[in-house]
C-alpha cells in the first residue's frame, strides 16, 4: 500500500483539477499552497488564451462544479479570475506574508511577458497589490517588460500620495515613494522611447514632471 505525504495528496488533487478538494485538504493538513496557486494561475491564463465563451472545455470543468462559480455566468477566464480571487481571500493574509498573492502575480507576469498577446492584469489584483506593496508590484512589471503599465501604475502611486504640503511638519518621509525603482523604470522606458515608442516617451515625461514636483515640494518643507 502506497502512503502519500500531505503535500503529495494536495498535488494529486491539483493535477486532476480538483481545486476545491485541494483547498480543503491543504487547510486541514496545513500544507503549503505554493503549487496550488501556481497551477491555478497557469490554468487561468490557459483558459483566457482559449478565448472560449463556454465552460464546456475540459480545463474549465472545475468551474462548473465548484460552489464558488457554478451559479455564475461569464467566460471561463472571468470565472477563473473570480475563483482565484476567492481562494486568495481564504488562504492569503498577513499570516502567510501574502506569499500566495506574490506567487500569482509572478506567474501572471511570467506567462504574459509578451504584451502583444493582449493579457490585461485584473483590476482587483492590481488594486490589491498597489495598496499592499506597490514597489513589489511595479518592480515585477519592470522585470517582465511591462514598461507602459509600470509607468501608469507609478504615476498613479505618485498622484495618490499625500502632497508634501499636507505632510506633518518634520515627517517628510511618512509617505514612501520608491525613487530608486522609479529611476530604473525611467531608464528602461527611455530606452523604449528611443526606439520610437512615442506613447512611452510621453508617459516618461509625465512621470519625470510628477517626481520633480514632489521633490521640490519636499525640499520646501
Amino acid at each position: 500500500m502506497v502512503s502519500l505525504s500531505p503535500q503529495e495528496t494536495i498535488d494529486i488533487f491539483v493535477q486532476r483539477g480538483m481545486y476545491d478538494d485541494a483547498q480543503t485538504a491543504a487547510s486541514s493538513l496545513q500544507v503549503d499552497m505554493t503549487g496550488f496557486f501556481t497551477n491555478l494561475a497557469t490554468r487561468w491564463v490557459e483558459l483566457w488564451r482559449l478565448q472560449e465563451n463556454t465552460t464546456d472545455v475540459p480545463a474549465a470543468a472545475f468551474l462548473q462544479t465548484s460552489p464558488v462559480t457554478s451559479r455564475l455566468q461569464g467566460s471561463p477566464a472571468a470565472l477563473a479570475s473570480h475563483y482565484i480571487r476567492v481562494a486568495l481571500q481564504r488562504h492569503d493574509s498577513s499570516k502567510t506574508n501574502y506569499i500566495y498573492s506574490e506567487i500569482v502575480a509572478d506567474t501572471l507576469f511570467e506567462l504574459n511577458n509578451d504584451i502583444n498577446q493582449g493579457w490585461v492584469m485584473p483590476a482587483w489584483l492590481v488594486q490589491s497589490e498597489m495598496q499592499r506593496n506597490p514597489e513589489g508590484w511595479i518592480g515585477r512589471a519592470l522585470k517582465w517588460g511591462w514598461i507602459s503599465e509600470a509607468l501608469d501604475w507609478t504615476l498613479e502611486l505618485l498622484r495618490q500620495a499625500t502632497p508634501p504640503g499636507l505632510l506633518p511638519k518634520g515627517q517628510s518621509l511618512t509617505t514612501f515613494i520608491p525613487y530608486n525603482l522609479i529611476d530604473r523604470l525611467i531608464a528602461a522606458a527611455e530606452e523604449d522611447a528611443s526606439e520610437g515608442d512615442e506613447a512611452i516617451g510621453r508617459k516618461v515625461e509625465m512621470l519625470k514632471e510628477e517626481v520633480s514636483k514632489r521633490i521640490k515640494g519636499l525640499h520646501s518643507l
